[in-house]
């Protein structure tokens, strides 16, 4: 009973802030979407990858709608405290080289997304955060699909 109280109650506050939040992303929209592309393709050119390669790689696994995925990994970001930006970009880094495709909206993705980076079981805090942070994308998705 408790446990669904919490989730409906961070169900309605996300619906709630939503449009707050979507506004607030467009305008800095442009900054982090080059950011995090730059981000990951410079840490594939670091990697040995021509720049041109590097860029194209990370284009693929972007994907056409960058905006969403910015928002979807800064949610990641904002609330997983366990990881740092670092190690999430190095993990985006290695799945674009190994074309590996990431589903920030299921719980059970960002759980192995964590396990591989950290290389020890999650606590039951980080779980719960990451659930919350599947819940929320999800409902990016649905309202960008809406």
């Amino acid at each position: 009973m408790k446990k669904n109280l919490i989730t409906l109650t961070a169900f309605v506050g996300s619906l709630i802030l939503t449009p707050v939040m979507a506004t607030t992303l467009q305008s800095t929209k442009k900054i982090k979407r080059n950011s995090i592309s730059s981000n990951i393709s410079s840490t594939l050119h670091k990697r040995g990858l021509d720049e041109e390669s590097a860029q194209r790689i990370t284009e693929s696994f972007i994907g056409d709608d960058e905006e969403l995925f910015a928002i979807m990994l800064r949610n990641l970001e904002n609330g997983c405290s366990i990881l740092s930006k670092n190690e999430i970009i190095n993990y985006l880094s290695d799945s674009a080289l190994h074309k590996k495709q990431i589903n920030f909206s299921s719980y059970g993705s960002l759980i192995g997304m964590v396990q591989k980076i950290k290389k020890h079981q999650i606590d039951p805090h980080t779980k719960r955060a990451l659930e919350n942070i599947a819940n929320k994308n999800a409902l990016y998705i649905n309202q960008k699909s809406a």
